[in-house]
């Protein structure tokens, strides 16, 4: 992005890139491979100024992104989002009874207006990364309770301490019905101890 800050950005073969952009796109690469190869939406949890989501827009034009976040937050998000993509229909949801827009490209949804959530029907993935180790437990437990009634099949978390998930017992069984793969990422501790952790 040329928003980036330019103490991060270095030249590769020509083209400029910077570290967050790595970040973010590790996070696409997993979400596609393992997850949703093209997904027509998207739920992220805590979306930060939008990057993941100009990463997902950029590959697939036709995505419904949603964000959900604290207001202030969101402001920079359509300030960034705009500034990507000045044609995009950006939709943010000003009420909890709010119906979301269908037609829109990307749709921002402050915390306490949450419940709107619900008038969208299933999202092809939902994403936490670097938001949930912010909240304290009970609102994470929440939030994962959100994404198992909105959602529903796919949910990707890279978070970076050692976060208990507590997955709802029905939505694991939903998954292990239709054996739909819950992917979470604990970066300091090892892979097999965080999926067994997980019941993965």
């Amino acid at each position: 992005s040329q928003l980036s800050i330019p103490e991060t950005v270095r030249t590769i073969n020509g083209r400029c890139y910077s570290n967050i952009f790595f970040w973010h796109l590790h996070a696409y690469a997993t979400i596609t491979r393992h997850l949703c190869a093209e997904p027509r939406s998207v739920l992220e949890i805590g979306g930060g100024l939008g990057e993941l989501a100009r990463i997902f827009k950029l590959v697939h034009p036709r995505v419904i992104y949603t964000i959900l976040d604290l207001p202030e937050s969101l402001f920079f998000a359509h300030v960034y989002l705009r500034e990507h993509f000045p044609d995009a229909a950006i939709h943010t949801v000003m009420t909890g009874i709010d119906r979301l827009r269908t037609d829109a490209d990307f749709v921002l949804v402050p915390v306490q207006c949450y419940p709107a959530l619900y008038s969208s029907g299933p999202y092809g993935v939902a994403v936490s990364q670097g938001s949930m180790q912010e909240m304290p437990p009970e609102t994470s437990k929440r939030y994962m309770r959100l994404v198992h009634e909105i959602n529903g099949q796919n949910f990707y978390s890279l978070n970076y301490h050692s976060l208990e998930f507590v997955f709802p017992e029905e939505w694991r069984k939903v998954h292990e019905q239709r054996n739909v793969p819950i992917i979470v990422w604990d970066s300091l501790v090892d892979m097999e101890t965080c999926w067994k952790r997980n019941g993965i």
